[in-house]
């Protein structure tokens, strides 16, 4: 009886966390590449194609975003997207069903690594109540979704480790090539785990060559006009200015997203929380860093080819060698400037955190999770009390865009319309693409002078007022 309610009860709280995720979903940003990318599953939706000769009523998008170095995001943030179009054309919708999709994948993945680990379940639940996994969660934006993949991906290769189950290397096969379709930083866990495959796997490797080979090739197949574009059409480019330095350091801040750091990075300057609960997430930092120094031994037994090396040796090598890729690759990149840039390896760093926490008291952990969970509801209701916040990486919130967009539509087009609120004049593309979602009534409007600007002064508020007025002044 105890051990079944060990299990149940994490489970449980898990699937709390998850359902909480898809809670008011309009209070999600929407700034920029979210919009684009749903702009551009519209268009794609609404041009038919001849693909291998099959007429379709709609073209399958052949990549994304391009991104500030340089190279084309894959298209599976803009299939998801084309998907979700079919069944609704409201995207505080389409959030609530990719927060559910998003989290649930992170937190299966989380406990599986947990059981892999031997660690309790309830570290799972702790990092769920994470501000950063929560925030992403509730983005349509092509970055986040390297979170639940690159998870559910380390999730079951370390089961293969462990138990040598096949259904576990195909699914971390197609993990990994859904990861290259939604951004390039996946190397930096793709490539050490096919590294290791290679190397210290190859026999299983050989035994499931036709199932990891077949999965390659209809991957391949249907996403080649991305990997076409991608080898004729890139252009690195690094930003002037910028320190390769900086960037091979990155890393070492890789246990991000199990704090509470950096909050201001996404919700400006004037966002203020409790700084005692945030310092005690801070402690993850330490936890981590003690971890990747407790796993060296391990790695080294490896390298000696020691008969002792363990399975869960060769987990936290591979992780090792994630951290090691991730460096190269940001040094020489130039990459640093935002947390999301952890999104594709965030998880090597919880499996460091699992792997410390086998030295930690229950009470800590509890600690652990209070001070996130505080944190995340205060983030949470102060965005629903706001509208959003006024900060370039969040801004209105949704519903509140929606609302503005509602009552301008209300208006005949050729109405003058002033734009007074720096999210809108800085990236149109918003406001475009939720006229594009919601049309106007079709019966006749009245002409208007239409201005938009926020409710207050405040710095925090980020309601919006649309005022309107006869331009003829009758």
């Amino acid at each position: 009886m105890k051990s079944s309610h060990a299990t149940l009860f994490p489970v449980l709280a898990l699937a709390l966390v998850v359902a909480a995720t898809a809670f008011r979903p309009g209070d999600a940003p929407w700034i920029a590449d979210e919009p684009l990318l749903l702009y551009g599953a519209i268009e794609y939706n609404a041009t038919p194609s001849h693909l291998w000769k099959i007429h379709l009523p709609f073209t399958p998008a052949p990549y994304g975003l391009i991104g500030t170095r340089g190279a084309h995001y894959g298209p599976l943030a803009v299939w998801l997207d084309q998907i979700l179009l079919v069944f609704t054309h409201n995207p505080i919708v389409m959030i609530a069903i990719r927060a559910l999709l998003f989290s649930a994948i992170t937190a299966a993945a989380l406990y599986w690594l947990a059981k892999t680990l031997g660690v309790t379940p309830w570290l799972a639940v702790a990092i769920m109540l994470s501000p950063w996994l929560w925030f992403y969660s509730r983005q349509l934006w092509d970055n986040s979704l390297c979170i639940p993949f690159c998870a559910m991906l380390f999730a079951a290769y370390a089961d293969f480790i462990l138990t040598r189950r096949p259904w576990s290397l195909r699914l971390a096969a197609l993990c990994a090539i859904l990861l290259l379709l939604i951004h390039l930083m996946a190397i930096a866990l793709v490539a050490p785990i096919v590294l290791h495959l290679a190397i210290f796997e190859f026999r299983s490797l050989w035994r499931f060559k036709w199932d990891i080979a077949a999965i390659i090739a209809i991957a391949t197949a249907i996403s080649w006009p991305y990997w076409s574009n991608l080898l004729h059409g890139y252009h690195q480019n690094i930003p002037g200015g910028t320190s390769p330095w900086r960037g091979y350091f990155f890393p070492i801040f890789g246990a991000h997203h199990l704090t509470a750091a950096g909050l201001t990075n996404v919700l400006g300057k004037n966002w203020h929380s409790n700084a005692i609960l945030i310092d005690v997430t801070l402690l993850a930092y330490p936890a981590v860093w003690i971890a990747m120094l407790l796993a060296i031994p391990g790695v080294w037994r490896i390298l000696r080819r020691s008969p002792k090396a363990s399975p869960v040796d060769h987990i936290f090598a591979v992780a090792w060698v994630v951290v090691i890729f991730q460096s190269l690759l940001d040094g020489s990149l130039h990459v640093y400037e935002g947390p999301h840039y952890f999104n594709a390896t965030w998880i090597v760093y919880a499996a460091f955190a699992y792997l410390a926490a086998r030295v930690l008291r229950p009470w800590m952990i509890a600690l652990y999770a209070v001070a996130l969970l505080i944190v995340t509801v205060a983030i949470a209701q102060t965005l629903h009390d706001n509208a959003g916040i006024r900060s370039p990486n969040f801004g209105t919130s949704l519903s509140e865009q929606i609302a503005a967009v509602r009552q301008i539509q209300q208006f005949s087009a050729d109405s003058p319309l002033q734009i007074d609120i720096p999210q809108w004049t800085a990236h149109r593309v918003a406001l475009t693409t939720l006229r594009e979602l919601f049309p106007p009534p079709a019966t006749e409007r009245p002409r208007r002078s239409i201005i938009v600007r926020y409710r207050s002064a405040n710095p925090v508020d980020a309601h919006l007022m649309v005022w309107a007025s006869d331009p003829n002044g009758e």
